[in-house]
């Protein structure tokens, strides 16, 4: 993984974010600490990324 490639985002408290599995990749750094994560997927349909 190269840096220029990652972001890393820092969370407040009712944050939401998402992201494009069709054309990204997530990973979970495990950098949280004590706090507590809620991980929901949702799968939608549509096209196919260009």
């Amino acid at each position: 993984m190269k840096p220029e490639h990652t972001v890393r985002y820092h969370w407040g408290a009712g944050d939401l974010g998402f992201w494009d599995n069709r054309s990204t990749q997530h990973a979970v750094s495990g950098d949280f600490g004590r706090s507590h994560r809620v991980i929901q997927r949702v799968t939608l349909r549509g096209d196919e990324p260009r």
